[in-house]
């Protein structure tokens, strides 16, 4: 049994570049949109029951089907701009700024927003928005955001199968047969120290089963 690392070693392994951020929904909690009132993140699972209030279906049913249901009724540019109001961020918590810190950020979401990215730029430091589409030749190993369900920057015209949301893009396997799933792989095995914030696991089916198998 190797020895127990330390909080306060794993943030130095985080500013010096050596370590690993998975973050979900819990991570974007204190974020917020551009709607008026209760504009804070969703956490998991609110996207799906706010849907199933506009397309009339129960309170549980899952984001694949109420979100499939939604497109069918008001078209897919209405669910774009659904998305893109509820999960591009205009502000957020202090406490967020300290991220900023991190000049060799490493960072896999599970969110579509673009919080990490928004943190950044209000710093004037650039960073790398990235999804299953881009070109792993192409971006800034030192500093990322790998975001694994899809980015909301990226949604434009149409939403393509990488953006997991209906039910065809849920049973979409694409990434475990891309470039992407070796490199998250090997930046797991090469991390001196691993931070998983504000993930469910019971939701996010793909990522618990990397977690465990590797």
């Amino acid at each position: 049994m190797g020895d127990t690392l330390s909080y306060e070693q794993a943030l130095k392994y985080a500013v010096l570049g050596e370590a690993v951020f998975i973050i979900g929904s819990g991570f974007s909690l204190d974020a917020y949109n551009h709607l008026e009132g209760n504009n804070k993140l969703w956490l998991s699972g609110k996207l799906a029951s706010e849907l199933s209030k506009k397309v009339d279906m129960d309170d549980d049913s899952s984001l694949d089907i109420v979100s499939q249901e939604y497109i069918d009724l008001y078209g897919e540019s209405k669910m774009i701009e659904y998305l893109k109001d509820h999960f591009i961020v205009s502000g957020y918590a202090d406490y967020y700024k300290s991220l900023a810190r991190i000049n060799q950020l490493k960072v896999f979401s599970t969110n579509y927003d673009d919080l990490v990215e928004k943190i950044y730029e209000d710093e004037q430091i650039n960073i790398d928005g990235l999804d299953i589409d881009c070109d792993i030749r192409n971006f800034k190993k030192e500093k990322y955001v790998f975001h694994l369900n899809g980015y909301i920057r990226y949604l434009n015209d149409c939403i393509p199968d990488s953006f997991k949301l209906t039910h065809l893009s849920y049973n979409n396997t694409d990434f475990f047969n891309s470039p992407w799933y070796s490199y998250f792989v090997g930046e797991l095995f090469a991390a001196k120290a691993i931070f998983i914030i504000g993930i469910s696991f019971n939701s996010d089916l793909d990522l618990r089963r990397i977690i465990s198998d590797d």
